[in-house]
């Protein structure tokens, strides 16, 4: 299902490059699949990496949204990327105060403190 979705975003995202909606949720498609893979024990680096990938796009067309912030930090720590994760966390939170309580933000939180 989840593959699914991505081939109906990356076709999307081909035909609307400038409209960020795309590339970010091919970002989420990625962060779940993931956080997935961490919990089953299996290699979910390259995951979140091709994640933060899909979401420089995102980030190019809308770099004042929080949002996308947000999930390139969870992407970052769950990529093994602390510091980066923290940094990007910081910066979100300093556009917008009120992503600090949001779930993703939250659960990046989660994720720093668990290393």
């Amino acid at each position: 299902m989840l593959a699914r979705a991505e081939g109906i975003l990356s076709a999307l995202a081909s035909d609307r490059p400038d409209d960020a909606t795309a590339p970010t949720l091919l970002a989420e498609c990625a962060l779940v699949r993931a956080a997935f893979l961490k919990r089953a024990g299996r290699g979910h680096v390259e995951a979140a990496r091709r994640g933060i990938e899909r979401l420089d796009q995102a980030m190019a067309l809308q770099p004042r949204n929080p949002s996308p912030w947000v999930i390139r930090a969870r992407l970052q720590a769950l990529a093994d990327e602390p510091e980066r994760a923290r940094e990007n966390l910081a910066r979100a939170v300093s556009m917008n105060p009120l992503v600090r309580g949001g779930a993703e933000a939250v659960l990046t939180r989660a994720e720093l403190g668990a290393r």
